[in-house]
């Protein structure tokens, strides 16, 4: 029986796969520095997938080559006929026995895009369409699964096929090239040194060269023994960590209707009892563009407060908040944003999240980023009439919501959504379809798309990982949030 299926568009999902060559050969190479931009020796260095490791020099460096057996994750065939590739359609042949067939197409970080296929099969030959035409994606991994095994074939969104060893992409000719001989290198760089930044790197070749920096933790939050005691409820200090960018004398802060100061002239504030306060900083000026914001209530007793992304990101910002009792947590970004240039964190983000989002980056006329702003706050592509007003409109319809706009999703608004708190945070997260016990697991979230990957990205390179991406991020208590008694004093670091 030969069985042409031409495959509609029937779910998306987000999975994180790895898939090694055969055989690959290692060269991995880099500096690892610290905050001042010097050499950082006695780093451990490896590979999580591969095993490989190595430690760094006096001058910072290490180089990662074959050390050890690379796992083979890449499989060893399918069940009768190794897949191919022919005038665009995938063929392949179940043997004699009936299977499950999955057809799905990745982008190149291992985030699932479309399942083509997912059926059981009876025996016989097969050709498939993945019928990618309009994907909002520029290249893919196809994923062939029959039974327990499955091989991977890179793939542009539009033109020809291709087909890559490690992550050199080359032309498959007449497609009868078989997917078994092709792989994809996802591995992670991690790196290790007591009283550092715990770092790590994703990368998608094992060649290349890999400069890291690494931030002296104690430093970073200052010398906490010189803190004063408050007169009022607790003292905030303000940290200017833009990695020299700007000096003291140009960072500021405001609170309230109080005068503005200069990190230089007033880093420390003894701060009185408040309710829905701000505290703003700014980068380069008192009045520049470039300024940020936490928020906090504080009352005689009690410190409550939190950093946000509601609205979008400026420059990246993380809290110390520790009381009398000795409780001390640490909420924003983590040290790595502070480290990272802001062209480097603004290609993070494009290359985290799905093109829908891309528009939330904004840039300058010179085109230097400025911010990224919340996907809910209706400048970007996603209000009615937008080119993907409709993002969540078969979500939504899914769970029995389909009155309510993508827009009211991400923004929390409208009804439910402004004022439903746990539905609004299970259905940026992807999780409103699930029995409402398992909205609470975040090992859940944003698993599958339409999901909030703007509010996504901020859980990643957060403290804890906890970020206030959306309105009602605070469900099931995900917040980058804390409330405390006994508040001592606050660190406010601030980057660029």
């Amino acid at each position: 029986m030969r069985t042409l299926v031409r495959a509609a568009i029937t779910g998306l999902c987000v999975l994180s796969i790895v898939f090694l060559a055969h055989a690959q050969s290692i060269a991995i190479t880099g500096t690892v520095r610290d905050q001042n931009r010097q050499p950082l020796s006695g780093v451990t260095v490896s590979l999580a997938v591969s095993g490989t490791s190595a430690t760094t020099g006096s001058d910072g460096s290490y180089s990662l080559g074959d050390a050890g057996s690379i796992r083979n994750l890449a499989g060893k065939g399918l069940q009768g006929a190794v897949p191919v590739i022919d005038r665009g359609l995938l063929r392949f042949s179940i043997g004699n026995a009936a299977a499950r067939v999955r057809v799905r197409l990745f982008d190149l970080k291992g985030t699932s895009v479309v399942t083509v296929v997912d059926a059981d099969m009876v025996p016989g030959d097969y050709r498939i369409d993945p019928y990618i035409r309009g994907l909002a994606a520029r290249v893919y991994l196809l994923k062939i699964g029959i039974g327990s095994r499955s091989h991977m074939l890179k793939m542009p969104a539009t033109g020809s096929w291709s087909s890559t060893t490690g992550s050199r992409a080359e032309s498959a000719g007449d497609g009868n090239r078989g997917l078994s001989e092709i792989a994809v290198v996802n591995d992670t760089l991690r790196l290790v040194k007591n009283g550092y930044s715990y770092e790590t790197k994703v990368v998608d070749s094992y060649s290349g060269v890999h400069d890291i920096i690494m931030t002296d933790t104690a430093w970073f939050w200052g010398d906490r023994s010189k803190i004063p005691a408050a007169k009022n409820v607790m003292t905030y200090v303000f940290l200017n960590r833009t990695y020299g960018k700007f000096t003291d004398e140009q960072m500021f802060w405001k609170f309230g209707d109080r005068p503005i100061h200069s990190f230089a002239e007033a880093p420390y504030y003894d701060m009185e009892a408040n309710s829905s306060g701000r505290v703003y900083c700014y980068a380069g000026a008192s009045d520049s563009k470039y300024n940020d914001f936490m928020e906090h209530t504080i009352s005689s007793t009690t410190w409550n407060g939190n950093t946000t992304r509601v609205d979008g990101f400026v420059l990246p910002c993380a809290i110390r908040l520790h009381c009398k009792d000795g409780y001390d947590v640490m909420l924003g970004e983590e040290y790595h944003m502070f480290a990272m240039s802001r062209d480097s964190l603004w290609k993070a983000y494009l290359d985290a999240v799905p093109v829908e989002f891309d528009s939330c980056a904004r840039w300058n006329t010179d085109g230097t980023p400025y911010r990224i702003v919340a996907p809910g706050k209706g400048e970007g592509v996603f209000n009615t009439g937008q080119k993907y007003a409709d993002y969540f409109s078969a979500y939504l319809q899914q769970i029995g919501q389909g009155s309510s706009t993508t827009n009211q999703v991400f923004s929390c608004t409208g009804t439910p959504y402004g004022n439903n708190a746990a539905l609004a945070g299970a259905t940026n997260r992807h999780v409103a379809h699930l029995p409402k016990e398992q909205w609470k697991d975040k090992s859940l979230y944003y698993k599958e798309a339409p999901a909030n990957f703007y509010a996504k990205f901020w859980h990643d390179h957060s403290f804890d990982g906890k970020a206030y991406g959306f309105a009602y991020d605070d469900a099931e208590g995900q917040a980058a949030y804390a409330s405390h008694g006994g508040p001592e004093y606050l660190i406010v670091a601030v980057g660029w």
